[in-house]
């Protein structure tokens, strides 16, 4: 538990301010905010996609049967580890030819993914770059690393929103699910 714990306080500083921002604008002005992912990243962008369905945002999940159209100006929010995962390519080039924007979360920048982005937030996984969490990948794979960070990030992005929304508890309870 400790070892994760500095691993977060580590990755915190890594974290552009200028991107994270970028992305909140792009959601802020969405109509409507699309999510998606694969393995571990698909449920960590359902959960992502449960709290701005919180904060009153108009949220889908990309190949849910309850999903809207995505139309021009719509944002798709794209989580992958590697940004290259074929699905999640693929959906976020289907979006880019819709007309919509894309924000990855990844850990490759360079990525097919992150080349297409608009916006780009990039966690660590334990690689090169980010040396003390390879360290970590002696028990922990780097796509956990990954998870960890991406859950932590979408917590804090939940957050930030509901300062600049102006929302409190009350107004997240409002929208909370009660046929659970």
């Amino acid at each position: 538990m400790n070892e994760v714990a500095k691993m977060l306080k580590k990755q915190r500083a890594r974290i552009s301010y200028e991107e994270t921002n970028n992305a909140i604008q792009l959601l802020m002005t969405s109509r409507s905010i699309f999510v998606t992912g694969a393995g571990g990243s698909g449920l960590i962008s359902r959960f992502l996609a449960m709290r701005l369905g919180h904060l009153g945002f108009s949220t889908n999940i990309v190949g849910d049967q309850t999903a809207k159209p995505f139309r021009r100006k719509d944002v798709l929010i794209a989580i992958s580890h590697t940004g290259e995962t074929v699905s999640t390519r693929a959906f976020a080039q289907q979006a880019n030819r819709l007309g919509g924007r894309i924000i990855a979360i990844t850990s490759n920048v360079n990525s097919s993914l992150g080349r297409l982005a608009d916006s780009v937030v990039q966690l660590a996984a334990g690689d090169e770059k980010y040396p003390i969490l390879t360290e970590l990948g002696e028990r922990f794979s780097s796509g956990m690393l990954f998870e960890v960070n991406a859950l932590a990030f979408v917590i804090a992005l939940t957050v930030e929103l509901m300062a600049r929304t102006g929302q409190g508890e009350r107004e997240l309870e409002r929208r909370h699910a009660v046929l659970e």
